[in-house]
């Protein structure tokens, strides 16, 4: 099975839950009705109705937030007078178990079982579409930070100092903090803007990137195949896996969480800046930070960077930006040339 059609079954197993039928059951519980004439003679036993797991009483939000997006936390809270996060740690709060049950029903499926990393990797450098723009300030980005290093190697505008120290002021860093469930599918993304895997590791080494990932463990590759919900997954067996010396691990289908909810991407940020100061001896004031995001989880983020910028127009962030008191200015952007 190819990458698609394993994404796509994923994707359809999601589809397969009527959000509509969801709402229903969880506010009614079903009943049966016997037939006409059938109670008197003793014809009707009622048989006992299946629960679905995913009705649970425990994981009510789940009927409204089945693709992981579309989450809206009740009961609503009032708009603050003074600007508050409150509101949106509430909402991002009850938003974990959610997730969490999600992140379940992925493994249970069966259907990011078997793949590689490569595989990954080549899916996002080749499928995953960038919002506009992204790439050009990207690029522009890393290019001004090389400039602007090359300046100080060479001992323009500043004593020459300690190398760790230099680099710490001469260049701006980048690193991504995402709810994503794939590092690999964040770095093919980045291979898109950085042309390479090794500008991308240049760029974004590991250590500058927090996300939720899936597990690549040395289990049997008869095992694995054996979880798959298709028989026509091409997967080695475990003798010629241990042919091929070089032969990739097979995901086990299971998500290591780091980055589950907007909290979680909030306290990643604030490890990052503190980090960040004590690595090169800094001060948190001494820091600037710009915080890009396009979602409601990316809110605790935008409020806590120095200069905060929304990409895009995601209804669900500009409500939570409405509900939590927090003035969001347009800003239209002018070809000058």
């Amino acid at each position: 099975m190819t990458w698609p059609e394993i994404l796509q079954a994923y994707l359809d197993d999601l589809e397969k839950v009527n959000v509509g039928d969801l709402c229903h059951l969880n506010n009614a519980p079903s009943s049966s009705l016997p037939p006409p004439g059938t109670t008197d003679k003793g014809l009707y036993h009622p048989q006992p109705q299946p629960t679905h797991r995913l009705l649970d009483p425990k994981i009510r939000e789940l009927k409204c937030h089945i693709d992981g997006r579309t989450f809206t936390p009740e009961p609503e809270l009032p708009v603050p007078k003074v600007p508050s996060l409150q509101p949106w740690i509430h909402s991002q709060v009850r938003k974990r178990a959610v997730e969490k049950v999600s992140l379940d029903r992925v493994f249970e499926s069966g259907n990011l079982v078997g793949l590689t990393k490569s595989q990954i990797r080549d899916y996002g450098r080749h499928h995953i579409r960038l919002r506009p723009g992204v790439v050009e300030l990207l690029r522009a980005f890393v290019q001004e930070q090389d400039r602007r290093e090359k300046a100080f190697t060479e001992g323009l505008g500043m004593e020459p100092q300690g190398e760790e120290k230099l680099r710490g002021q001469r260049r701006g860093e980048l690193w991504i903090v995402s709810v994503n469930w794939s590092e690999d599918l964040i770095r093919g993304a980045m291979d898109q803007i950085f042309g390479s895997e090794e500008a991308t590791e240049r760029y974004l080494p590991d250590s500058n990137l927090t996300s939720s990932n899936l597990e690549f463990k040395e289990e049997g590759h008869e095992m694995l195949a054996r979880r798959m919900k298709t028989a026509n997954c091409n997967v080695r067996s475990k003798d010629k896996e241990s042919d091929a010396g070089t032969a990739e691990h097979l995901s086990n289908g299971e998500v290591k969480v780091r980055c589950l909810t907007g909290t979680d991407k909030l306290h990643a940020f604030q490890k990052i800046q503190r980090d960040y100061a004590t690595k090169h001896g800094l001060a948190l004031t001494d820091t600037k930070w710009a915080y890009l995001g396009d979602s409601s989880t990316d809110l605790g983020c935008l409020v806590e960077a120095d200069v905060g910028i929304i990409i895009g127009k995601s209804k669900s962030l500009l409500t939570e930006c409405e509900r939590s008191g927090i003035q969001v200015i347009d800003l239209v952007l002018k070809d000058t040339q």
